[in-house]
């Protein structure tokens, strides 16, 4: 497996593919829109920055929690138009978000939170199926192409998103973002109900549903380096927490509020698109378990940094630079190890798995965080978290089963991956 120079031609020569890239590229942005008038409109309604971290927690730990019941259904049908419905399911929340949140008075920041994690709910059929259908849509030696291809666009929509969207929210208010992102689920949605047949996957002797749920677990217990490969995962997004709560807590009380906060992500997703740009253009040269270490490590390291800045806009900006610049070639990796690592007839079972153990990272820390904000300031939260990703990272690089994902240490029957 190589990481090409190229992989723009990929969205002529494979134009379901491209599809998709099209409409996560849209919907992603209304996503970062959509977030930041979600965050905003929960601090007005309750008038604290800890309702980030409620929001946090119940948006993203049901996606975790149901990640496997989503993979399980996408391995039985077809995973374009489950994932084509799931859209148009959550065009319609989004909707109603603002609406009831007008509408309901009092009790205006419940219907935000239940809207939230019902939304939260219905996302993992989208969000798991995207890297199975990705291995359906692109040959396997293109797969590597293909999914820094869409780390490296992701990174544009992370750059144009918390912008617009501070901007938006400063200007306007938190609702309008929230139509706006329901807009682009809409589009999506459209978008994959027109990918063409996709070619049956292989059978795997697939029992009931239930049986179909357990696959997953089973087949991650049994090859010990994928299960490490997400652990480390969990421990990255467990640390990445922190960040959800503390940057819109920083942009209200120190650094100018929701447009400096556009503006700390906007870094951040420069420094993402400059490290997809620049580690797409050649051959990744380092070994998985080197690189998945090298990135804990580095994260850490960047964080520990903003601990002593946080509080001034310009070298936080420059420190959340260096930190996507770290960031992004973790997803790109991790993927493609998935997708070479894991029979095609097994992947959704297998991502939603890892999806559980790894999801529930970010809304963990962010939960945590915001528990803890009232008693720590948020510059020692930073160097706390920051010390303990350093100390993960160079654990998982002595780690047996992380080291069996490069082929020269793979253990006898199992395969390594050529990065």
């Amino acid at each position: 497996m190589k990481f090409p120079h190229e992989g723009a031609g990929l969205l002529w020569q494979y134009p379901e593919y491209g599809k998709r890239w099209i409409g996560s590229v849209v919907s992603g942005l209304g996503n970062q829109v959509g977030w930041m008038g979600l965050v905003w409109l929960a601090m007005d309604l309750s008038g604290s920055a800890a309702s980030v971290g409620i929001v946090t927690l119940l948006y993203q730990l049901p996606q975790a929690l149901l990640a496997p019941v989503a993979g399980a259904l996408l391995d039985r049908y077809p995973r374009a138009r489950a994932m084509a419905l799931a859209n148009l399911a959550l065009a319609a929340v989004f909707t109603l978000i603002p609406i009831l949140a007008h509408a309901s008075g009092r009790s205006a920041l419940w219907a935000v939170f239940a809207l939230t994690a019902l939304a939260g709910a219905i996302l993992p059929l989208d969000t798991t199926g995207a890297g199975p259908l990705v291995a359906e849509l692109v040959p396997r030696d293109r797969l590597s192409q293909a999914n820094f291809l869409n780390q490296t666009v992701m990174a544009v929509v992370y750059l144009a998103g918390p912008a617009l969207g501070g901007v938006w929210v400063a200007g306007f208010g938190p609702v309008a973002p929230l139509y706006f992102d329901a807009a682009t689920f809409l589009f999506l949605a459209l978008l994959m109900w027109s990918i063409g047949p996709i070619p049956p996957r292989p059978a795997d002797g697939r029992g009931g549903f239930w049986m179909d749920l357990a696959d997953g677990t089973t087949y991650l217990l049994r090859h010990r380096p994928l299960l490490a490969m997400a652990f480390l995962s969990l421990m990255f997004n467990l640390f990445y927490g922190p960040y959800m709560v503390l940057i819109p807590a920083l942009a209200q009380a120190h650094l100018g509020g929701p447009a400096a906060q556009g503006l700390v992500w906007m870094a951040f997703s420069l420094g993402a698109l400059a490290g997809g740009a620049v580690f797409s253009s050649r051959r990744w040269p380092f070994r998985p378990s080197t690189s998945l270490a090298a990135i804990i490590v580095l994260w850490g390291v960047v964080t520990l940094a903003l601990s002593g800045v946080c509080t001034r806009v310009v070298p936080t900006c420059l420190v959340m630079f260096l930190g996507g610049l770290v960031f992004s070639p973790w997803g790109a990796i991790v993927t493609t190890i998935r997708q070479h690592l894991v029979p095609p007839a097994l992947h959704g079972r297998v991502f939603g798995t890892c999806a559980l153990l790894t999801a529930a990272g970010t809304p963990i820390g962010a939960w945590l965080t915001g528990l803890v904000l009232p008693a720590l300031s948020p510059s020692s939260i930073l160097a706390l978290a920051g010390a303990f990703t350093v100390a993960v990272g160079l654990a998982g690089g002595w780690w047996p089963a992380i080291r069996q994902l490069d082929p020269k240490e793979a253990e006898a029957g199992s395969k390594g991956v050529s990065v």
